[in-house]
């Protein structure tokens, strides 16, 4: 198999086998060179035979890990969203770290090391690593070792890590001035905390008295956390995980915070959200882990009406960029003054110069970036998609070899 045909065959949240690219980087020449009409080959195959006119093949964007790479900066500046990534370097006994680029692959650095940080970042569900808005902390579930978990804050500015105690963290919500955030986790998985990062001082969100109905335990039978009204009210669902609760599954009751105080059962998320909301970057949208309505996104302000249709439940930026959950892919959605034959496109991140895998991507959004951030367009820093001559001629030799 030659290089060029390694470097287009990823198929979807697959990493590819060797090859190298500048895709990733600004184009300065001309973008229709070989390895572009290569790549282009095997997407136009696929998107003819797909309904949507989109690839299950995804175009692979090469980064590359320099050898002493750099330490991230925490308040620099960013021009577009970023990407975070742990890579597991099994050429130098499977120890990796936790890495930050842009969304197009380039200017990779590291946020933090497995050793600094004191185990593996969790990366899956709900879990997955997740920087304050002014850059300088990172909250994330970590495993040590074996099928242990921790949780930890890392202080990109002072290069410390805080341990949170044990048991698997998720369903962070961080305050917008980034004084402080909102997860669940403990040993249960199913405890809220708040953590303040100026006083080093974690909360534990229970209320007095754990009983808040006749029927239900705080601890026991309700799950997730999620707080509204800018840190006023806290909102808890019955958790799926006992067959006594099948009469409560989807509701929803608010607490007061900090002490959490029973105020009465709401209806403020949509039907089927009680699996927990992956929240867009910008943090206006969400959508419904495992949700049985299909993919669509919504607001708190308005959580019963679909404001869209999400391709994937993780939003970069809605209505254009998406990412799957648990893989190494982001998806990109044709705009409207776009002339292509094609609908959308994914995007495979892998590596340039070695047989390690990228693992499981999460998003960061640069608060410097939240003013117009809707109204970006990102479209530029990635190879052009192809207009319809472009398409319609490879499309004619596809055919034609056939």
């Amino acid at each position: 198999m030659n290089k060029l045909k390694k470097s287009v065959i990823a198929a979807l949240g697959l990493s590819v086998i060797g090859g190298s690219a500048a895709y990733g980087y600004f184009y300065v020449t001309n973008p229709y060179d070989e390895e572009y009409m290569g790549n282009l080959k095997y997407i136009v195959e696929y998107a003819d035979k797909s309904e949507d006119k989109i690839s299950r093949v995804a175009w692979p964007i090469y980064i590359e890990i320099p050898e002493e790479p750099k330490i991230e900066i925490w308040d620099r500046k960013f021009n577009m969203p970023q990407i975070m990534f742990f890579l597991s370097m099994k050429s130098k006994g499977d120890k990796g770290g936790l890495y930050i680029m842009n969304m197009n692959g380039t200017d990779v650095r590291i946020l933090f090391t497995q050793k600094e940080i004191g185990g593996i970042p969790e990366r899956k569900g709900l879990s997955r690593p997740n920087r304050s808005p002014n850059g300088r902390y990172i909250i994330t579930a970590i495993q040590p070792e074996g099928f242990n978990y921790k949780c930890a804050i890392y202080d990109l500015k002072n290069r410390q890590v805080e341990d949170l105690g044990y048991g698997r963290c998720y369903n962070f919500h961080w305050d917008k001035d980034s004084n402080g955030v909102y997860y669940v986790g403990g040993r249960s998985w199913q405890d809220p905390y708040y953590y303040d990062v100026n006083k080093k001082q974690q909360k534990h969100l229970h209320p007095t008295q754990d009983n808040f109905l006749d029927e239900l335990s705080f601890e026991g039978d309700l799950s997730g956390g999620l707080p509204i009204d800018n840190g006023v009210h806290y909102i808890r669902q019955v958790k799926r995980d006992s067959y006594k609760l099948a009469d409560y599954y989807g509701r929803e009751f608010k607490f007061k915070l900090p002490d959490m105080k029973y105020i009465g059962e709401v209806n403020s998320l949509p039907k089927n959200c009680d699996y927990g909301q992956n929240f867009s970057a910008d943090s206006k949208y969400f959508t419904c882990a495992h949700s049985k309505d299909g993919q669509y996104y919504y607001t708190l302000e308005k959580p019963h009406e679909k404001i869209g249709k999400a391709r994937e439940s993780l939003i970069i930026q809605a209505g254009n960029w998406y990412m799957p959950e648990n893989s190494n892919v982001i998806f990109r959605s044709t705009i409207h003054d776009e002339s292509t034959p094609i609908s959308g496109i994914y995007y495979s991140y892998n590596l340039s110069k070695s047989k390690d895998f990228i693992g499981y991507l999460s998003y960061y959004l640069p608060a410097d970036l939240l003013q117009n951030y809707e109204s970006m367009s990102f479209s530029d820093f990635f190879p052009p998609l192809p207009n319809k001559k472009v398409y319609q001629e490879t499309r004619t030799k596809i055919i034609n070899k056939e």
